[in-house]
């Protein structure tokens, strides 16, 4: 896994590319149980209005450890924007 490459998703999860999107799946598939890179993923699949959004949804929450933060990942909370950094790195 590419550290700088992502930090850098993390930093600016909503705008990416084809190849971050690609980047993400690799690591979802080399990793399962590595929850940033399944809730940034989620996070596109939100932005995009995908239909597997509610699907990944549920199997990305089993994996969460504070619900509360994925939901203030997943809608933008302003209060969350420090805590993600600390919980994401």
């Amino acid at each position: 896994m590419n550290k700088k490459k992502f930090f850098k998703i993390i930093e600016n999860p909503k705008n990416l590319s084809k190849k971050d999107i690609e980047f993400i799946k690799e690591i979802n598939n080399e990793y399962p149980f590595f929850q940033p890179s399944k809730a940034i993923y989620l996070k596109f699949l939100k932005n995009k209005k995908d239909i597997k959004f509610n699907k990944y949804l549920s199997s990305t929450a089993i994996h969460t450890k504070d619900r509360e933060i994925l939901f203030n990942f997943l809608h933008d909370k302003e209060e969350n924007k420090k805590r993600k950094k600390k919980y994401f790195c």
